[in-house]
């Protein structure tokens, strides 16, 4: 809706002589009268109905002032009672079992790098990482980013197995006989800690008796004789 052209008269008919009639000009300033007041009414038609009152869909929002925009705000409504609960739902049936997924390719991480240039949707498993990357466009290198795949939490330490039977005995090969070893400095001589001090007798040719007994004194062993007539 435009704004309607301001009238500004041109013609001063004072300037006329009294028996000078100028129709031309008379037409010309009142075409643009006209001009003027058919746009006010077009626009006042835009602006109103008949009955006087505003057409709908003038005043919107954004031509509110501040303060009406204020009045109009929402103000915030106290929270409800809680509902009761609904009765519980019957349970859903398991749905089919999908097709297990496959990966195109598989292979280190490091070697994702020979499939750089394989179009969109490209899946490649990364088996030493346990990720999937897929590619996101035909572009070369334009790889997702890394997703775990089938790699669930530590379980717990399972039970001992059986034990197993027992093996035959190996035989190792019979090694050959080593160097003699370097020869020992000579001991010192042992001490005797004890020994048996009884007599013992003995006959000479029928005629003597000799006794003889061991005796130990501060660890050196001797023999004492006892001669009978």
């Amino acid at each position: 809706m435009a704004q309607p052209q301001k009238y500004e008269r041109r013609k001063d008919f004072a300037e006329n002589a009294s028996d000078q009639v100028d129709l031309q000009s008379i037409n010309e300033e009142l075409d643009r009268v006209a001009e003027s007041v058919n746009a006010v009414i077009a626009n006042v038609g835009e602006l109103q109905k008949d009955d006087g009152s505003l057409a709908n869909g003038i005043v919107n929002y954004d031509n509110l002032s501040a303060e009406a925009k204020k009045q109009l705000a929402p103000i915030p409504g106290k929270d409800g009672t809680p509902g009761k609960d609904g009765a519980p739902g019957k349970d859903g049936k398991d749905g089919d079992v999908g097709p297990s997924f496959q990966a195109d390719a598989r292979g280190n991480v490091a070697e994702r790098s020979s499939y750089d240039s394989r179009p969109k949707g490209f899946c490649f498993l990364a088996i030493d990482t346990g990720e999937l990357f897929f590619k996101l466009s035909d572009d070369v290198s334009d790889w997702s980013q890394a997703y775990s795949f089938a790699k669930g939490e530590k379980g717990d330490k399972g039970d001992p197995g059986q034990r197993g039977e027992q093996g035959v005995p190996g035989v190792g090969i019979k090694g050959e006989p080593g160097d003699p070893g370097p020869r020992g400095e000579p001991g010192k001589d042992g001490i005797v800690t004890s020994v048996s001090t009884a007599f013992t007798t003995i006959s000479i040719v029928g005629k003597r008796t000799v006794k003889a007994r061991p005796v130990l004194k501060d660890g050196v062993l001797s023999i004492e004789l006892d001669v009978e007539a």
